[in-house]
């Protein structure tokens, strides 16, 4: 729903359609429980939240959150 609801407000704030395709979006986003699990995916040298937002999206949901692969 997060992650719904970010998509639809970008092509608000950018007036133009997302077309739905469930495959790109898979693809393009990935949802982590918390900051160690994403550290444990990437490098623990992502130390908050905010560093991870200074090179992409980060969609918070409660504890969990989603990121914009880069």
């Amino acid at each position: 729903m997060a992650l719904f609801s970010y998509l639809e407000q970008y092509e608000k704030e950018c007036s133009t359609e997302i077309e739905l395709d469930v495959c790109a979006i898979c693809c393009e986003f990935t949802e982590y429980e918390n900051l160690v699990e994403f550290q444990d995916n990437f490098s623990d040298s992502f130390k908050s939240i905010e560093a991870i937002q200074d090179e992409t999206t980060v969609i918070m949901i409660g504890e969990a959150f989603i990121i914009q692969n880069f």
